[in-house]
């Protein structure tokens, strides 16, 4: 009985202990379980701080990275505004002061932009930032961007005024405005605003005939056109007069209402409707301060001894040079604007090929005038327009696009490969009355506008189209047909002045 009573005792002392243990266990682990909440607590603190960090962080690299965008979009425009500047065709993209720096504002930013020119080899370097106020407070945010774009040479352009088909006539207000005297023989496009004449035996063979207001036939040899070989046109506006007979068309004489082969004017289209075309002028002042060569733009390369183009700064009547430039003396000459491979503008003469040769190209600007000396025959090669505030005379030479033997080529010019224009403003030949003059027996292939009388003396020959207020014609002068005009040298007078083009921006960096 005690036996038991003791192992009884012993017993609940056991589960007393156990439960002790247990307890002790029990609270260790809430120790623990506290110790590795806290941790928990720590790490989710940590990583909640990183994330918002992050978060942070990623956000401003973001705004950054939009206002770098931006940046470099408004570096981008100002390359596209300086390239505005140079393509507007009011430019001259060969002047240097056209891209001075300048800054534009834009919608979320400003972008300052500029340009220089180098000359000689008719290149824009051209430089833009573009700047946008930085999202982080710090200043602001740049993009710079560099490239460049070439000057290309514009020589030519579509014809636009129709004179230039033509020997174009453009004195009125005279009874013969333009006379054909006796025994004279013409066959090349003809255009007379005002009054025409023919002298006895006077004829005209060939070519298109416009008269704007009345052809006087003097005598019953004078002949326009023949009934076996008609011109393809005339157009006389005010009709004719015949061997001396009445005016026509007349209310008096109603059987014999307008120029027919009656008056012995026969042409496959007869009519009194010609064509109103203004006659052109040049653009003195404008090419005075555009040509390449010329007064403002001098040569960025040069041998020899080329021409003078100014000495004061203004534009004179009959020109600030005293005397003629030689255009073809015994020694060669060169001036260059821009790379030899694309010359923007060059005159140059070249004595020792054969032929000689004169090469232009551009519009060039001689305030003064111009003889071609010698026997020739010379040969010129390119487009170009020559303007001259003198005068422009050949002084028995040959100056030809093409030669042929000891002459020019007559059948095998085309005016759309290559013609130069003159254009002379100045009144120094022939006692003050002319602006250029074609000596006995000079040749002159190319287009020319004379601001004054034009004399072709005895045996001259002409062929291309020419403008003047009149016409001397000597004995045996010609005027040669030429080839349809559809093209002609930039510079000419009547056309849009057209500078050079600026090809696509390039080699870019930034």
């Amino acid at each position: 009985m005690q036996t038991r009573l003791r192992h009884s005792e012993d017993g609940g002392t056991s589960c007393a202990r156990a439960a002790m243990r247990l307890l002790r266990i029990f609270r260790q682990e809430q120790g623990f379980a506290l110790i590795a909440a806290l941790g928990m607590l720590l790490v989710l603190g940590v990583a909640g701080t990183t994330v918002v960090y992050y978060s942070s962080t990623n956000t401003r690299s973001s705004s950054r990275s939009a206002a770098d965008t931006t940046a470099f979009q408004l570096a981008e425009a100002g390359i596209a505004e300086a390239m505005s500047v140079l393509s507007n065709p009011v430019n001259n993209p060969m002047s240097t002061t056209l891209l001075p720096e300048r800054t534009s504002p834009y919608a979320g930013g400003t972008v300052t932009w500029s340009g220089t020119l180098s000359q000689e080899t008719a290149t824009w370097s051209l430089t833009s930032t573009g700047s946008v106020t930085n999202p982080t407070g710090a200043g602001t945010v740049q993009r710079r961007l560099a490239a460049t774009a070439t000057v290309v040479p514009h020589y030519t352009e579509t014809q636009e005024n129709g004179a230039w088909d033509y020997v174009f006539v453009t004195g009125t207000g005279q009874i013969c405005d333009m006379t054909l005297s006796a025994n004279f023989t013409w066959d090349s496009n003809l255009y007379v605003m005002g009054n025409l004449c023919l002298g006895n035996g006077a004829r005209i063979t060939g070519g298109e005939l416009v008269v704007r207001q009345r052809l006087d036939l003097g005598t019953s040899t004078t002949t326009v056109g023949t009934s076996l070989a008609p011109l393809a046109k005339a157009q006389i506006g005010s009709g004719c007069q015949y061997a001396n007979q009445h005016w026509h068309p007349d209310a008096s004489h109603p059987t014999h209402a307008f120029c027919s082969s009656v008056d012995n004017v026969w042409a496959s289209q007869l009519d009194q409707n010609p064509p109103v075309i203004p006659p052109p002028v040049p653009e003195w002042d404008t090419w005075y301060q555009n040509a390449i060569p010329g007064p403002s733009y001098p040569c960025t390369y040069s041998s020899g001894t080329p021409p003078a183009f100014d000495n004061n700064t203004t534009r004179d009547f009959n020109g600030s040079i005293a005397g003629e430039f030689d255009l073809t003396p015994v020694t060669g000459y060169s001036c260059r604007v821009g790379p030899a491979s694309a010359p923007i503008g060059e005159i140059t003469w070249d004595p020792s090929q054969n032929p000689k040769k004169l090469t232009i190209r551009g519009t060039i600007y001689i305030d003064g005038s111009v003889v071609v000396s010698g026997p020739g025959p010379y040969e010129y090669d390119g487009h170009g327009t020559l303007y001259l505030s003198g005068t422009f005379r050949v002084a028995g030479g040959k100056m030809c696009t093409r030669v042929s033997g000891s002459d020019c080529d007559y059948a095998g010019w085309n005016p759309n490969s290559e013609m130069m224009t003159i254009v002379a403003g100045g009144n120094l030949l022939a006692g003050g009355i002319e602006s250029v003059s074609l000596a006995s027996g000079a040749r002159y292939q190319g287009a020319i506008y004379s601001a004054y009388q034009m004399e072709l003396a005895a045996n001259a020959k002409h062929e291309g189209p020419l403008v003047a207020p009149s016409l001397q014609l000597g004995a045996g002068a010609v005027t040669d047909p030429w080839n349809v005009v559809g093209t002609v040298p930039t510079g000419t007078p009547g056309e849009t002045p057209q500078y050079s083009d600026v090809s696509p921006p390039k080699d870019y960096s930034g």
